[in-house]
C-alpha cells in the first residue's frame, strides 16, 4: 500500500506542477501530502492534501471492480459512518480512484498543519460508527380519572 500512496502523491505534485502552477486558486502555502491511509473495506482510505483541494480518496485493494468507471462517475461506498457517494477519477499509473471533496477553497486553510487537522477530522468522521440510538421510551401513563357517580355528581363532583 505504501507504493501506492507514493505513487498517489507523484502524480499529485505532477499534476500541481503541469497544470496548477501559477493558478489562482491555489493556496503557495500548502503542499501535496497523503495523510492517514489505512485499510478500509474495498481499498485504503486516507486524505489527500493539495494546494488546489482537501479529499477523501480511496485506492482499490483490486482495481478489477472499478476498472469501467468513467472519471466522474459516481458509486456509493459504505462507511462505519455510513454510506457515501465517493467520485470516479482515473489516475496514470493507479488506475481508479474514488475520491470524496471535502475542501475546494484552500484558502481557508493557513497552513500545512490546518490542513492535516481538516484532513484527520474528516477521516475520523468517515470511520466513526454512529452512536447507538436510545430506545424510546414507553409513552407516559395517562393519570386515571375517578369513574363519576351520580351521587357524586349531585354533590359538586366529590366523593
Amino acid at each position: 500500500m505504501d507504493a501506492r500512496v507514493a505513487a498517489l502523491v507523484d502524480a499529485y505534485r505532477a499534476i500541481g506542477a503541469r497544470d496548477m502552477a501559477d493558478v489562482p486558486i491555489c493556496n503557495a502555502g500548502l503542499s501535496v501530502e497523503a495523510v492517514g491511509f489505512r485499510e478500509q473495506g474495498p481499498g485504503w482510505l486516507g486524505c489527500v492534501i493539495a494546494p488546489w483541494f482537501l479529499n477523501a480518496v480511496l485506492i482499490p485493494r483490486d482495481p478489477a471492480p472499478w476498472a469501467a468507471l468513467l472519471d466522474g462517475d459516481k458509486t456509493e461506498i459504505t462507511l462505519p459512518s455510513g454510506a457515501y457517494r465517493f467520485t470516479a477519477a482515473r489516475m496514470d499509473g493507479l488506475g481508479t480512484l474514488l475520491v470524496i471533496p471535502l475542501v475546494s477553497a484552500m484558502n481557508v486553510l493557513s497552513s500545512q498543519e490546518e490542513a492535516r487537522a481538516a484532513a484527520f477530522l474528516a477521516l475520523d468522521t468517515l470511520l466513526r460508527a454512529p452512536a447507538p440510538t436510545p430506545a424510546p421510551e414507553p409513552p407516559a401513563a395517562k393519570p386515571e380519572t375517578p369513574a363519576l357517580s351520580r351521587r357524586s355528581l349531585f354533590r359538586g363532583g366529590r366523593r
